[in-house]
Order: C-alpha cells, then sequence, then structure tokens
C-alpha cells in the first residue's frame, strides 16, 4: 500500500525558494475501512429507533422492545444517528490528516471522507424507510393510519421522510469543518544566484 507511485507530485516555487513538495497518493481517494463500517453500523442502530419491533419480535423480544416505546423517539434517533456519523468521520479523518506527510494534507482526505459519510447516511435513511414500510405496510397493515396511508410512500408518514431528509444536512457541515494540513517547510532554491 506505501510503495505505490505517486498520482501527481508538484512543486510550488516563490522567489524566495521552493516549497514544501505535494503529493497525493493513490490510497487517498478510497474511503477509510473503519469510518465506512462505523457509519454503517451506527445507521444500522438508529433506523432501529422504528424497525426495531420486527427484529426482536423474530427474536421474541418483542414486546420488551415495544414497552420502551421508542417509535416517539424517530426524530431523536435519526437526528442521533447522523451526527454520531459526521463525528465518526470527522475524528478519524482529521487524525488522519494530522499523521499527512504532505501540504495538502486534508484537503485530499475531504472527498473520501464525505462519501464514506455520505453511505452512512444513505444506508441509514434507506434502511430506515424501508424497515417503516415493511412494519406499517407490508406485515402489519391494520394499525396503518391515515396519515400512513396518505404519504408519499404508503406506511411512511411524511413527516418521518422530512425526518430522514434533514439527516443529510450534515454533510455540508462535515465538509465545511476544516482538516488539519502539514507545516509548510520552506527550502533554499538551489537556482537562485
Amino acid at each position: 500500500m506505501h510503495d505505490q507511485p505517486p498520482a501527481t507530485t508538484g512543486r510550488a516555487t516563490s522567489g524566495l525558494g521552493t516549497v514544501g513538495a505535494t503529493t497525493t497518493t493513490r490510497t487517498d481517494a478510497r474511503p477509510a475501512g473503519a469510518p465506512l463500517g462505523g457509519g454503517l453500523l451506527t445507521g444500522a442502530l438508529a433506523s432501529l429507533c422504528c424497525g426495531g419491533t420486527l427484529l426482536f419480535t423474530s427474536l421474541g423480544l418483542g414486546s420488551a422492545w415495544g414497552s420502551l416505546g421508542m417509535s416517539r423517539f424517530v426524530p431523536e434517533a435519526l437526528a442521533l444517528g447522523a451526527v454520531t456519523i459526521a463525528a465518526i468521520h470527522y475524528l478519524s479523518y482529521r487524525r488522519r490528516a494530522r499523521n499527512r506527510a504532505t501540504h495538502a494534507g486534508g484537503a485530499t482526505l475531504r472527498r473520501p471522507m464525505l462519501i464514506s459519510a455520505g453511505a452512512g447516511i444513505v444506508f441509514m435513511t434507506a434502511s430506515f424507510v424501508l424497515v417503516e414500510w415493511l412494519n406499517h405496510a407490508v406485515i402489519h397493515p391494520e394499525r396503518m393510519t391515515p396519515t400512513m396511508a396518505q404519504g408519499l410512500i404508503a406506511g411512511v408518514p411524511n413527516s418521518h421522510l422530512l425526518y430522514a431528509a434533514l439527516c443529510y444536512l450534515v454533510l455540508p457541515l462535515l465538509a465545511a469543518a476544516p482538516l488539519p494540513t502539514a507545516r509548510v517547510a520552506i527550502q533554499p532554491d538551489e537556482n537562485r544566484v
């Protein structure tokens, strides 16, 4: 992994000398595995706020889950999941940017960070909508309220779709979050007279 040749290499020059070399390796374009896995796991757990009854009923614990009343906390669970996914990715990629020896530092890591965090958010919202639809429209259609029946997706209230859509607002915040860059050393220019 570390023996791969750099994709691009360049030097910035000024009147005083050469400013540190910038090197971008091909591995920078791929999201890191740990934050991606953490984001997907967090997304799966956050989407259980309503659909947990399906999982726990199959395990024989449906009444225990139902007694917790987790379905009342849909906005909170989705918001907490989105913020947790963003925090996992920011902290992981910030540490990775600090360990960079290149001048580009965090600039090369921003795109894989956003792709990985976006995958976690997409997984969370898609699984939430799927489980909500399965729970209310397929498995228990007798429990469907008029609000659920008139939604964009039968069995999923429009308010829950709005909560799921609002989870994507963490991505612009994550894009604006600062990532550290390596310190630039000014080297004397050998060509200067």
